[in-house]
């Protein structure tokens, strides 16, 4: 993913336990280990990013205002903080739910187009 820091500043990939209940950070790429938004264990219902909703729905969501919740996160190869970011659920073949979820931080320069 460090080729694509332009269009992901940065990017954490969790797999969940069994009973869904965390996730342990399994890869990332852009982020410094010492940022709020970095954490190696997460606990689905209290974390401060909105998983919980992702993994109850399924669906991506848009996360927006990063900075109110984790502080600055800076990225190569921006200056400014990292505002937005994506949370997508993964799943895998015949799993009714998601078995991993995967968060992007979005570029501040680029507009975020999805391709469906």
């Amino acid at each position: 993913m460090a080729h694509y820091e332009w269009d992901l500043p940065f990017t954490l990939f969790y797999i969940l336990n069994h009973d869904r209940t965390a996730a342990r950070l399994i890869a990332s790429s852009g982020v410094e280990s010492q940022s709020a938004a970095f954490e190696n264990l997460i606990t689905i219902n209290s974390s401060l990013w909105p998983v919980a909703e992702v993994i109850n729905s399924g669906q991506t969501i848009e996360v927006h205002n990063l900075s109110e919740v984790f502080g600055s996160i800076n990225c190569r190869p921006y200056p400014e903080s990292i505002e937005k970011a994506i949370i997508i659920p993964v799943n895998t073949p015949g799993a009714d739910r998601p078995s991993a979820f995967f968060i992007a931080g979005v570029s501040v320069r680029l507009a975020l187009s999805w391709i469906l």
